[in-house]
């Protein structure tokens, strides 16, 4: 949690003094842990349960150690084709999905999902990051996105156009900004992709 705290305000520290951010608006995911790492941003923050970390179903809660020992049939199925291994659906139930900012909490079952299946459920934010930048019908504002690495991996593998086969394997480092900068003008499109690291300093 020190280490979230950190985070949290490091990026507020960041997003004050920059003086390229324009209209910063923030949307995160409804898990308890990304809404906490963007509290003290200052712009429009809300929250999506679209933006949810992969649903592990079955498997929910486990290491990829723990998953690889314990379930090694599956475990090889998923590193044959990490893109359409659909985790199976359990019977656990996830009680953290909850959002001040969307008065949305729930209790459900796992259901499992893949990758295509996350490719699929970020849909609808694309049509905010679309809107946001400076090329044909953005508005020129900036959208911070706080999630999770396969969700990162889906929305940063439609905006620099990757083969949905290379979605799994994009890097997204840990306690990293990753800047992405698209824009569209009479047909043409522009992307520049900037890794920002962030440090934390000592979280001991």
């Amino acid at each position: 949690m020190l280490a979230c705290i950190n985070l949290a305000w490091v990026l507020h520290q960041t997003y004050t003094f920059i003086s390229d951010i324009h209209k910063l608006s923030v949307v995160t995911s409804a898990l308890q842990r990304t809404i906490s790492t963007a509290a003290y941003i200052k712009g429009s923050v809300r929250s999506s349960p679209l933006l949810n970390e992969i649903d592990a179903g079955l498997y929910e809660g486990l290491t990829y150690s723990e998953f690889k020992i314990t379930h090694p049939k599956h475990y090889n199925q998923r590193e044959r084709d990490k893109l359409r291994f659909k985790y199976p659906e359990g019977e656990t139930t996830i009680t953290n999905y909850s959002s001040p900012a969307l008065s949305y909490s729930c209790d459900r079952p796992t259901v499992g999902e893949s990758y295509v299946d996350c490719y699929n459920r970020v849909t609808p934010i694309m049509s905010d990051i679309e809107a946001s930048g400076d090329g044909d019908g953005g508005d020129g504002s900036t959208l911070l996105v706080v999630s999770h690495q396969a969700i990162l991996r889906c929305l940063v593998g439609r905006l620099i156009r990757a083969d949905l086969n290379e979605i799994p394997f994009i890097a997204i480092p840990q306690h990293e900004l990753i800047r992405v900068t698209w824009s569209s003008r009479e047909g043409k499109d522009r992307i520049d992709v900037d890794h920002i690291k962030i440090d934390l300093g000592d979280t001991d």
